[in-house]
C-alpha cells in the first residue's frame, strides 16, 4: 500500500519538511474520510458540470442516476473522456441502450451501460498518481486497470503538471484523451462479443429452453442474504428485508470454474457454432432416458436431462485454471506435457471416490499443443481473466471426458442390490435366507513377513468373499451407476484368489468356482429387460485360481437407455452374478470346483477397436 508521505507529495506536491507533512496528512485523513473541502471547492459532480467538454459524459451519468453518486459524500476517483473522444452519437447509442435494458427489467447493477461504461471509469477512494506510479486499482465493475503518471489503461490524461491530482471534496476527477477500454472476463466475451459462438452461449446464458422451472435455469439470479438489509421478523417466523440484494450467477461456476471473477486466471476452449451443432447431435444419442425416469425427476422431463446433460459432456473439461497449470500458461516447454482441466481429479483418493480406481484419469490432457492436442487449431482472444480460445476443429476425445470406465467395486457403498444363497439340488435350486458378504483385505505382506504378489493387484486392496457351506451357490445383484446409451461396452467380472488374503490356503480353497451372469435394464418405453434373473450374458466362466481374473462377461454390450446422473435407490441397471457349481462338484473329497466367490469389482469398459 502507498504511505499516507507518499500520496501527499504525489497530490500537493510538497517539500520535505516537517511542518509540511504533518499539515498535509492531516489535510489528507479528513479528505480520505470525505469530509474535508479539498484545494478545490465543491464535488466531483459540480466538476463535472462546470466542464463543457464533459458534457457528454455527463448526460450518460444523469441518464443512469450516477449524477447522484458523484455529488454524495462516497469518495471516487473518476475518469472522464472528453467530448473530443465521446461524441454525442456515441452519448446517444449509450443512453439508448441503457433504456432499453431498463424497459427489459434488467437492474442497474447488470445494465451493460452502467457496467461496461460508467463502472468502467469510477473507482472507489482516491487513487492519486506522480511521474513514477504504476500501480494496479480495481474499478467499480471489478475491472483491473493499470493507472501511471500519464494515463489509466488505454487513455492518457489530459491534465498535466498541476492540473494532476486536484481534491474535490468526495474524490479526484481526471480527464481523457479516450474512455477507457472495456475488456471482458471470458464469461462476458460469450456474452458480448462471441461471433460464432452463440450455441455455447445460449447454454451458459438461458439455461433450458425445454423447461420453464426456473431450477433449470444455469443463469440466474441469487439472492444474497449477507449483502440485503434485514427488517425484522414476520408471524411466520421469516426474516423480512428492506432491501434485497441479488447476484447474476451460473450454477456451472462450481462445476468449471468461477469465468466471471477477474481475480482468477482462466483458458476456455469454445467450440464454434457448426462443432456444437455436431458435437449436440453426436453426444445426445449417449442420454436417453426411458420414460419412467419422469416419475422420479422433481425437476424437469428426460428431454431437459437429454439437453443438459448433452452440453455438459460438452462444455466439461473445457476450462483450464493458472492455479493448476502456471508452467503451462507462463509458455514453458510443460505446454508440450500436460494439461489439466477444473473438471480434473488431482487426489488418488477422489479418484477412487470419483471414478472408482486411482489409475483413471479424465479431462486431463497429455501434449495440448500438439498436432491433435485440445488446444491446437485454436483462435486466441484475450480477456481480463485469461483466455477464449475458439475451436473450429474439436480435439477433445469423449473418452477421455464423459465416456469413461464404469467401476462397481464390490465392496462400495450400495453397490450391492441383494445377495442371496440357494441350496444345488443338481435339477432344483430351492431359496434360503439372505446373507451378508465379508470384506477381505489384501495384506501387503503375509504372516512369515514374505511378499504378498497379489498386492496392488487388487483394487484399492480391498474385495468381497461368500464363502457358503459346501454345496450352496451364492448370487449376487450389482447396482450399475451412471451407464450411457448407445455406448458399446465390454463388461468384466474381476476375481480375486484365495491366497490373496493369506498364505496358507488348502487345495480345497484354491479350487476355482464357475460364474453365470445376467443384466437387467429398461428399453425406452420403461418396459424390463431381462425377466427373471435378466438377460444371460455369459455361462459358467471359470475363475483362475492363481491370478486375479478378469472374466469378460460381455462385448461390445450397447444399452438402449441410460442411468447417467440419477439418483435411485433401486437403480435401474443391475448385473447378476452366480455360482454355477453342482453339488457333486464342490464335495471336498471327490470335487473339482469351489462355490467360494471373491470379487473385486465389476467393471464396464467403452469398446475401444
Amino acid at each position: 500500500m502507498i504511505t499516507k508521505y507518499n500520496i501527499c507529495n504525489k497530490v500537493l506536491g510538497l517539500a520535505v519538511a516537517t511542518l509540511t507533512f504533518v499539515a498535509c496528512t492531516d489535510a489528507w485523513d479528513d479528505h480520505y474520510e470525505g469530509s474535508a473541502t479539498g484545494v478545490n471547492s465543491g464535488t466531483i459532480w459540480q466538476a463535472i458540470e462546470n466542464n463543457s467538454d464533459l458534457s457528454n459524459f455527463k448526460r450518460v451519468a444523469v441518464a443512469c442516476g450516477y449524477d447522484k453518486a458523484l455529488k454524495s459524500s462516497q469518495v471516487f476517483t473518476v475518469f472522464a473522456p472528453t467530448n473530443a473522444s465521446l461524441t454525442d452519437a456515441q452519448t446517444e447509442s449509450l443512453i439508448a441502450r441503457y433504456q432499453t435494458e431498463k424497459l427489459q427489467g434488467i437492474e442497474d447493477k447488470d445494465n451493460s451501460v452502467v457496467v461496461e461504461f460508467l463502472q468502467n471509469h469510477i473507482a472507489l477512494y482516491n487513487h492519486s498518481v506522480s511521474s513514477t506510479s504504476k500501480d494496479t486499482i480495481t474499478m467499480m465493475n471489478g475491472k483491473y486497470n493499470v493507472l501511471t503518471g500519464s494515463g489509466i489503461a488505454n487513455a492518457n490524461f489530459i491534465q498535466n503538471g498541476e492540473e494532476l491530482n486536484k481534491l474535490y471534496s468526495n474524490g479526484l476527477l481526471f480527464t481523457l484523451d479516450q474512455s477507457v477500454k472495456f475488456v471482458p472476463n471470458v464469461f462476458e466475451y460469450l456474452r458480448t462479443e462471441g461471433e460464432g459462438l452463440d450455441s455455447i452461449r445460449n447454454f451458459l446464458y438461458s439455461g433450458d429452453p425445454l423447461y420453464s422451472d426456473s431450477k433449470w435455469q444455469l443463469y440466474y439470479k441469487k439472492f444474497m442474504a449477507s449483502k440485503s438489509v434485514e427488517g425484522g421478523i414476520d408471524s411466520l417466523g421469516r426474516t423480512v428485508y428492506l432491501d434485497s440484494i441479488s447476484e447474476q450467477t451460473s450454477k456451472l461456476f462450481s462445476t468449471i470454474g468461477l469465468l466471471n471473477k477477474e481475480d482468477s486466471t482462466y483458458w476456455m476452449v469454445a467450440p464454434t457454432n457448426n462443432i456444437w451443432k455436431n458435437l449436440v447431435e453426436e453426444y445426445s444419442k449417449h442420454f436417453v432416458y426411458d420414460k419412467t425416469v419422469d416419475k422420479i425427476l422433481s425437476v424437469g422431463n428426460i428431454d431437459s436431462l437429454n439437453y443438459v446433460n448433452t452440453r455438459m459432456a460438452i462444455v466439461e473439461g473445457t476450462v483450464f485454471s493458472r492455479t493448476i497449470n502456471k508452467a503451462v500458461f507462463d509458455g514453458a516447454s510443460a505446454a508440450t506435457d500436460s494439461l489439466m482441466s477444473t473438471s480434473a481429479v488431482p487426489s488418488y483418493e477422489l479418484r477412487r471416490y470419483f471414478w472408482g480406481n486411482d489409475t483413471l484419469h479424465y479431462y486431463q490432457y497429455f501434449d495440448p499443443r500438439g498436432a491433435n492436442g485440445v488446444l491446437s487449431g485454436t483462435t486466441e482472444v484475450d480477456c481480463s481473466n485469461g483466455k477464449l480460445m475458439k475451436a473450429s476443429q474439436w480435439n477433445f476425445n469423449p473418452l477421455e471426458t464423459f465416456k469413461r470406465t464404469i467401476v462397481i467395486e464390490a465392496e462400495g457403498r450400495n453397490a450391492i442390490k441383494e445377495v442371496s444363497k440357494y441350496q444345488v439340488n443338481e435339477e432344483t435350486k430351492d431359496s434360503m435366507p439372505t446373507i451378508s458378504a465379508i470384506p477381505k483385505t489384501v495384506p501387503s505382506a503375509y504372516s512369515d513377513n514374505t511378499p504378498n504378489p497379489y498386492y496392488n493387484k487388487v483394487s484399492d486392496n480391498k474385495y468381497i468373499e461368500f464363502e457358503p457351506q459346501e454345496g450352496i451357490n451364492h448370487t449376487v445383484v450389482f447396482n450399475i451407476t451412471d451407464v450411457l446409451s448407445n455406448v458399446p461396452y465390454d463388461i468384466y467380472l474381476v476375481t480375486v484368489p484365495a491366497q490373496a488374503e493369506t498364505k496358507n490356503v488348502s487345495p480345497y480353497q484354491r479350487r476355482p468356482t464357475k460364474v453365470s451372469a445376467y443384466i437387467k435394464y429398461k428399453d425406452e418405453e420403461g418396459d424390463i429387460i431381462g425377466r427373471g434373473n435378466g438377460k444371460a450374458l455369459a455361462s459358467k466362466l471359470e475363475t483362475p485360481t492363481e491370478s486375479v481374473g478378469y472374466l469378460k462377461l460381455a462385448e461390445k454390450y450397447v444399452f438402449p437407455t441410460s442411468n447417467f446422473g440419477l439418483v435411485e435407490d433401486n437403480p435401474r441397471i443391475t448385473l447378476e452374478v452366480s455360482t454355477d457349481v453342482k453339488s457333486r462338484e464342490t464335495r471336498q473329497d471327490t470335487g473339482t470346483h469351489s462355490a467360494v466367490m471373491r470379487i473385486d469389482c465389476v467393471i464396464l469398459k467403452p469398446h475401444v477397436d
